[in-house]
């Protein structure tokens, strides 16, 4: 009876144990975003894609590509992300400095420390700074 007791208290302690820790919080920008001309790339339009994937429960890779296959891609990059201690931002180093790429809903915007950076990876006048939507289904590599 006395082990049966003894047991008990150890499986409350251990139980009351794992409650105290901090939960993971989860990487919410895991997955594929688009900008709006997405939509129309059956029609020509010039569109860019974010893809995001988990390296680590706090590290992701981001790779920027716009479409390909009519002309030269317009934006193009990639790097790993960190994901801050909130949870909120992804922070992505370049060689001269940070992007950070935040969530909104379902909407990824870019910010840097230097806005250059947000011109420095795309060509004839486009930049990161646009609204990137999550795709629900899977992205359309074909004119990557």
């Amino acid at each position: 009876m006395r082990n049966f007791v003894f047991g008990l208290l150890l499986c409350a302690l251990a139980s009351c144990g794992t409650n105290s820790q901090k939960e993971k919080k989860e990487n919410v920008f895991i997955g594929d975003y688009v900008t709006e001309e997405y939509a129309q790339r059956s029609e020509g339009h010039d569109w860019t894609a974010v893809s995001i994937r988990a390296l680590t429960d706090t590290t992701a890779e981001v790779r920027i590509r716009s479409r390909i296959d009519i002309k030269k891609p317009t934006c193009s990059f990639e790097g790993v992300g960190t994901l801050s201690a909130d949870g909120d931002t992804l922070k992505v180093a370049d060689d001269d400095g940070f992007l950070f790429l935040t969530l909104q809903g379902d909407t990824l915007s870019f910010d840097a420390d230097d806005q250059s950076l947000l011109y420095y990876h795309c060509s004839g006048g486009g930049s990161l700074r646009e609204a990137y939507v999550k795709l629900k289904e899977p992205l359309d590599e074909s004119q990557l």
